[in-house]
């Protein structure tokens, strides 16, 4: 049984609620929510996964997904050509669609057994001209067909699913700017101040300690020789982790 298509009127209307909540929106992780889900209500569909474009090595990763197995999608990198049925819709830079997915080269067996897939559609991200990702759709592993209404749907929503991923993607990153110059600024803080507090304390124990004549006394300055000491390193040792910037993840980002 065929569902209803959406109206001319309804198409703008739709387009006009994802926008608006797109750009009410600038966490990465709520963006990226509105688009899966959003994309699926207004194309009819049911299921969709984003991948984020990476063209210095020709890759896509997973990112997002909508009524599927995040962690599976997350786990995704593969390379382009190794992906036929996003290539084909970055090169174009139009939706694409394959009715028969388990007989279709052009999508991997490995993904049409994962996750049970009939058919499957494919869109590009463009923003600002240059394709910064692919999102995947289908009907819950049923069968289903592209129509001319959906592909000019996707097309839309496509290009502004990219900016509002851009914009969200540039907000995380002047966020951790931010965070990482305070971070330095508390680390300045603590070594202009605090550690050379404890210094201080180290170096007028040590002078107490060479004019003590009762043993107590000097076991009592002793002892706080040793706490400005430890203190010390305890603030050094912040003063390095606030000062280090973020572990990369995966093998060759940390070896870069």
């Amino acid at each position: 049984m065929s569902r209803k298509s959406l109206s001319a009127t309804e198409q703008t209307a739709a387009l006009l609620d994802v926008s608006e909540a797109l750009l009410s929106t600038r966490e990465l992780s709520a963006v990226l929510h509105v688009i899966a889900s959003s994309v699926c209500q207004l194309v009819d569909l049911d299921r969709s996964a984003i991948f984020i474009y990476e063209p210095a090595t020709d890759t896509m990763r997973g990112i997002a997904a909508h009524d599927l197995d995040a962690g599976e999608i997350l786990a995704i990198r593969e390379r382009l050509d190794n992906a036929p049925l996003a290539k084909r819709a970055i090169v174009t830079r139009a939706p694409v669609f394959s009715p028969n997915a388990s007989t279709d080269p052009a999508v991997p067996a490995r993904y049409t057994d994962l996750f049970h897939l009939k058919a499957l559609g494919c869109a590009p991200l463009i923003a600002k001209d240059r394709v910064v990702g692919v999102i995947f759709l289908d009907r819950g592993g049923r069968p289903f067909r592209f129509n001319a209404q959906q592909r000019r749907l996707l097309q839309a929503f496509g290009n502004l699913a990219a900016v509002a991923l851009e914009n969200a993607r540039l907000h995380a990153a002047a966020e951790e700017g931010a965070v990482l110059r305070d971070r330095a600024r508390i680390a300045q803080e603590l070594h202009d101040n605090v550690a050379q507090i404890f210094f201080s304390i180290g170096l007028e124990g040590k002078a107490l300690l060479d004019t003590a004549t009762l043993p107590a006394v000097g076991r009592r300055v002793a002892r706080i020789q040793k706490l400005a000491a430890q203190g010390g390193t305890e603030i050094r040792n912040a003063i390095f982790a606030l000062s280090s910037l973020p572990k990369p993840v995966g093998l060759i980002p940390s070896l870069q």
